[in-house]
């Protein structure tokens, strides 16, 4: 009867790799009829959002849009802030060694750079430097040996295993809509400039099968006041959000890999009782999906042997990833913006538009250092009535160290940058004092191999051998010796060489002296 082996099935997501990668996406952005002629860009802003991604044989295709934001000063006297935006598609195809169809893939993508040139007062040429990141992985089942049987007197070596039990994938959408009244103290909408949406403090809490992700919905809206002065403004507003989502499998034990993005919105002033516009209505799209995973330890067989069979096994590698550590950390920075000898002094400062970049990180210590830049538009009116609104553009750089006591070099980590608060006061006509909370997200996966046995061949041990062997075998353990090596070289078990020697443990040190007992026939 040949050998028997006892196999548990799992469900997994194997990583096969993750790539990064820049590209250029270059556009003509007409200015729409409705819109006066462009002077000069005050800010160019956007954002850009994945369509669609797809796997193919060493390859993902990767597609999306880029968000124009633009804000300009008109080519008329006397000079007006006006705004407008515009859209392009982009696509790329980013190699992969081991990717193959139908593989499940994931891509995330940010602005490091714009840049422009007007080409005439309807014409822009618009340059955008994306960063893209993707991970491809491959769902799959593995199997674990658990026992040897169908063999007579054998010898088995256990191990404990990790393994990320995959527990599959799923999304949702959900729909915010809401009507944000205008602050007490502002004056109305005659015209809305630029809007911003982000999504901040996302979190999700797991339940049985189910998941409840929660987060807020922040929006910028800077406009242009109904008022005889018609001066620009600025305000925000939080809508929160909660959607539940099933997924089978799911416990209080589990952990969800959670990616949350902006899909679509509209944004809109509206009238209140009196016919003034005191309220902006938004409506916004947003896309969840979910990962789930159990971190569970199966006992699996490392080695197994007989004293009168010899087992060759044949095993494969799987390379299983899990996450060490989720953490958030602060940073608080306080910096003056001082204008250049060159530019127009501040009169009055009516907003900072302000975007983190991720510089540079590095493992250190059992702690992760990440290094930081925050770039700052400082939207302003100056002393000056030939260049009446301004936007001086400063970049303030920080680092911050988070403890962690899973650092580790072969770690990948996933990092995002979200700024948490943003004020600031004029500290005079020339300089202003910025004040910044930059939260660090900062995700650890790490990686370890997980031997696989796929098969066992028997065959007899050589009875000749076994012949000429001495009654009793007096050895001298080496450094690399186990009790377990030592039984299975000589065709007997860890628990005859132990009664032998009055041994308590399988500990051996190097240089020890060992009898070792022939088998039995």
């Amino acid at each position: 009867m040949s050998v028997e082996l006892g196999k548990e099935t799992v469900r997994v997501s194997q990583v096969i790799g993750e790539n990064t990668a820049q590209t250029i996406v270059e556009n003509d952005i007409i200015v729409p009829d409705t819109k006066p002629d462009v002077a000069n860009v005050l800010v160019l802003d956007g954002d850009v959002f994945i369509k669609n991604t797809e796997c193919l044989q060493g390859k993902i295709n990767i597609s999306g849009t880029i968000n124009y934001k633009i804000l300009y000063l008109t080519d008329e006297a006397p000079k007006r802030v006006k705004s407008m935006e515009s859209q392009s598609d982009f696509s790329y195809s980013m190699d992969f060694v081991n990717v193959r169809e139908g593989m499940s893939c994931r891509a995330d993508c940010g602005i490091e750079y714009f840049d422009y040139n007007i080409i005439n007062g309807r014409k822009l040429n618009v340059k955008a430097i994306l960063n893209i990141t993707a991970k491809a992985a491959c769902e799959d089942n593995i199997h674990i040996v658990s026992n040897v049987s169908n063999l007579e007197d054998v010898q088995v070596l256990e191990d404990n295993v990790k393994v990320n039990v995959y527990l599959g994938e799923t999304e949702s959408d959900v729909a915010v809509n809401e009507a944000m009244e205008i602050p007490a103290g502002k004056p109305p909408v005659k015209e809305i400039l630029l809007t911003g949406l982000k999504i901040t403090n996302a979190g999700y809490k797991v339940s049985d099968d189910k998941v409840a992700v929660n987060g807020m919905l922040n929006i910028s809206t800077m406009y242009i006041a109904d008022n005889e002065e018609e001066n620009i403004q600025h305000m925000e507003h939080e809508v929160p959000f909660m959607q539940f989502i099933e997924l089978p499998g799911l416990t209080d034990n589990s952990y969800c890999d959670m990616f949350c993005k902006i899909v679509d919105s509209n944004v809109e002033a509206a009238e209140d009782s009196d016919g003034e516009l005191r309220f902006i209505n938004i409506g916004a799209g947003i896309n969840i999906k979910i990962a789930g995973f159990n971190l569970q330890s199966f006992l699996t067989i490392k080695d197994a042997y007989s004293p009168r069979n010899i087992l060759n096994f044949e095993k494969s590698k799987f390379l299983n990833e899990y996450m060490m550590a989720d953490e958030n950390s602060p940073v608080n920075i306080k910096e003056i913006l001082s204008v250049d000898d060159n530019e127009p002094h501040i009169e009055e400062v009516f907003n900072i538009l302000s975007k983190p970049m991720l510089i540079d990180y590095a493992v250190e210590n059992n702690s992760l250092s990440v290094e930081g830049l925050v770039v700052n538009n400082v939207l302003y009116i100056s002393d000056n009535e030939e260049q009446p609104v301004c936007c001086m553009k400063k970049e303030i750089p920080f680092s911050q160290k988070i403890n962690l006591d899973t650092a580790d070099e072969n770690a990948s980590y996933r990092i995002r940058l979200d700024v948490l608060h943003n004020s600031y006061s004029i500290v005079s006509p020339s300089e202003i004092e910025q004040r910044l909370i930059i939260n660090v997200n900062v995700k650890a996966f790490g990686q370890n191999e997980v031997a696989l046995v796929d098969n066992v061949v028997e065959n007899p041990v050589d009875e000749s051998v076994l012949a000429n062997q001495p009654s009793i075998v007096i050895y001298f353990a080496q450094p690399e010796d186990t009790l377990w090596n030592i039984a299975k070289k000589y065709y007997t078990t860890v628990d005859a060489i132990k009664a032998m020697n009055n041994m308590d443990s399988d500990h051996v040190a190097p240089g020890q002296q060992i009898f070792i007992p022939k088998r039995a026939s």
